[in-house]
C-alpha cells in the first residue's frame, strides 16, 4: 500500500495524505478507528482518497509511513 503525504490548500495545518484505492482507504480507516486516530476525508473518487489526520498523528506516521 502506498500512502503519500500531500498538501491541500485552505484546510489548516493538519497533515494531509492520499491513497489510491478503496481497499487501502478501508484498511486505513479501520486501523484509525481502532487506534483512536481522528481523521477527516477531504476528497474521494476515481483518483483516490485524500484525508487529514487530525489527532494522534504520531501513531499514524509510525504505522503507515
Amino acid at each position: 500500500m502506498k500512502v503519500k503525504r500531500m498538501s491541500y490548500p485552505g484546510w489548516g495545518n493538519h497533515p494531509t495524505y492520499h491513497v489510491g484505492t478503496f481497499k487501502d482507504w478501508e484498511e486505513i480507516c479501520q486501523w484509525m478507528y481502532q487506534c483512536k486516530v481522528e481523521h477527516f476525508l477531504l476528497s474521494s473518487g476515481g483518483h483516490g482518497y485524500t484525508f487529514q489526520v487530525r489527532d494522534n498523528h504520531e501513531w499514524f506516521a509510525l504505522r503507515w509511513l
